[in-house]
């Protein structure tokens, strides 16, 4: 029986991330409580990392290590060495805590008082994309709000990144672009339901993966970088639906993909004035079309290659 590689190297993949992952995945459940909470209590060190699935996390003393929570929040009163993450809970610093590494709520906020110390040697990334909060990929201090002006200059920075690199794309390989243009065209719908289909698998991939980083020992450092990687087949759909675009306005190779960038971004621009998730959810779906006309194509290559074999 033939075996396909790709198989056992997507195996081999796995099996490195859970071995990367296990030396720190270590549960607190059983530790000192308080009620339904952890505590490292005052006066009192915890040597390494600590970590729960729902139990809410107090750090009275100090920890050494990193401080995890899944689902609860993390109050920190102490001091705190490595990192702290909460995934969809809050996490507080009151007055005269410290905080050595990185910072982060992925879904709630970062709340501090006056006094903290906080992220003495890495950044706070709020997950909340609300005025009450920055966005994720947005390095703050603290509970920090996004203004209007804030948010506009975010989204004109990303706009225009992501239309130089859209137009680049089209530039190295533009028949690629122009087929996967055509076949948008001609199946506008199935195109975006395979962009669907695919942002919704990113989620879960990206958030397992993101949940393996944040409790083994590579941490949260790597978790800029594997956002950024996720970025990039939504930059390869933006120049395919920018390129259906600007052939509509008689355009063709890197300008119409220009053009057709600049008609997606400045809408965004416009919804980032007033929020930056209806930014980013109307960047997504655009460019979620491109992806899943840049699928269609790949598969009619291969059926075509398969048929003539």
């Amino acid at each position: 029986m033939k075996r396909n590689p790709r198989v056992f190297l997507f195996g081999w993949i796995i099996l490195a991330l859970i071995i990367i992952a296990s030396p720190t995945f270590v549960f607190a459940q059983a530790l000192r409580t308080d009620g339904d909470a952890l505590v490292v209590r005052a006066g009192t060190t915890e040597g390494g990392d600590i970590a729960t699935i729902s139990q809410q996390i107090v750090i009275d003393g100090v920890v050494e290590g990193d401080v995890t929570s899944v689902t609860g929040s993390i109050i920190v009163r102490g001091s705190v060495e490595g990192d702290v993450v909460s995934l969809f809970g809050n996490v507080t610093f009151e007055a005269d805590s410290i905080a050595q590494g990185n910072v982060m709520a992925a879904t709630g906020e970062v709340q501090m008082q006056a006094g903290a110390d906080v992220a003495q040697a890495g950044a706070v990334f709020n997950g909340n994309l609300s005025d009450s909060g920055a966005a994720a990929l947005l390095p703050v201090e603290g509970n920090q709000t996004l203004n209007t002006s804030t948010r506009v200059i975010l989204a004109v920075v990303l706009a225009i990144l992501a239309t130089i690199i859209a137009s680049l794309l089209s530039l190295i390989w533009p028949r690629s672009f122009a087929s996967g243009a055509q076949i948008i065209r001609l199946a506008t719908q199935r195109a975006l339901g395979l962009g669907l289909v695919w942002s919704v698998l990113s989620v879960v991939v990206v958030g397992g993966i993101a949940l393996l980083l944040i409790f083994s020992l590579v941490g949260l450092a790597v978790l800029p970088v594997l956002l950024l990687i996720a970025q990039v087949p939504y930059l390869i759909g933006l120049a395919a639906i920018a390129m259906v675009i600007g052939q509509r306005l008689n355009l063709h190779g890197p300008a119409a993909v220009l053009v057709g960038s600049l008609a997606i971004v400045l809408p965004a621009i416009g919804l980032a004035a007033i929020s930056l998730p209806a930014a980013f959810v109307w960047f997504y779906l655009s460019s979620g079309v491109g992806i899943g006309g840049m699928f269609l194509l790949r598969s009619t290559v291969v059926q075509r290659h398969s048929l003539q074999f």
